[in-house]
């Protein structure tokens, strides 16, 4: 019995400076989703270029389509971008790690690569106000979007998400943009609020949260529950012990 609780003891100091770490997440909400659709048509005495609106529909697009009706006379491209925003909760520690998840619905690219979108970030998120539509710049590249089939995907965003707390943003800025070219075509869908599920920024701390701008409730890591399992497996002990 003394040897079980010499190391109880010595275990608990052992994991006793691990302290309490959290994740928190941050939901896009509906108006942090929007796409938008470029075109460019042409024939043979002129063309037409411009964006064809704002849209948000039961999930989020990444297109490219291309149409040659005469060549080289006529035909047209179509782009579809989605830009989304998630909200930064109040942090009182050091961020240590970040990741945006999406669900993924469906996937087509005519290239051949397995690559159907590519992920930017906005690295000015200043003028951000959580609505898409805001249009933010996605100039930083994250990663090319090559899904294994539909369901949960995690891309790490750490480094860009430490960025904009060093800089006071209160919201993250993404672009999705299509990762084909003329003359091929792709196609890629993730979840929203309407269709699917919501894409979510989820960010892990060595500190305590406080929940707000759209924040979930801290989750204690795996060491700091197995502390207390023992902390109380070894209170267990002290009792039978006294009562022998």
């Amino acid at each position: 019995m003394k040897r079980q609780l010499v190391s109880l003891a010595f275990a608990i100091v052992l994991t006793s400076g691990i302290g309490f770490a959290a994740t928190v997440d941050s939901s896009v909400t509906t108006a942090g989703n929007a796409e938008n659709t470029w075109e460019h048509d042409w024939w043979g005495g002129g063309s037409w270029v411009g964006w064809d609106g704002w849209s948000q529909g039961v999930q989020n697009d990444v297109d490219h389509g291309y149409s040659i009706y005469c060549s080289p006379c006529d035909g047209t491209e179509t782009r579809t971008d989605t830009w989304l925003e998630a909200a930064l909760p109040t942090l009182t520690g050091n961020v240590t790690g970040a990741w945006l998840y999406i669900d993924v619905l469906s996937d087509y690219s005519s290239n051949g690569t397995g690559t159907f979108a590519t992920l930017y970030h906005a690295s000015d998120a200043s003028s951000a106000t959580g609505n898409a539509e805001d249009m933010l710049n996605g100039n930083q590249f994250v990663q090319n979007i090559t899904p294994a089939g539909s369901g949960w995907m995690a891309m790490d965003v750490t480094s860009f998400i430490e960025s904009d707390y060093a800089n006071g943003y209160n919201w993250a800025g993404f672009q999705f943009n299509p990762a084909t070219s003329n003359p091929t075509e792709s196609s890629f869908a993730f979840g929203n609020e309407a269709g699917g599920a919501a894409p979510y920024l989820q960010i892990a701390t060595d500190a305590a949260v406080t929940e707000g701008g759209g924040a979930g409730a801290p989750t204690p890591e795996p060491a700091t529950l197995a502390l207390f399992g023992i902390g109380g497996g070894l209170a267990c002990l002290i009792r039978r012990r006294r009562l022998q």
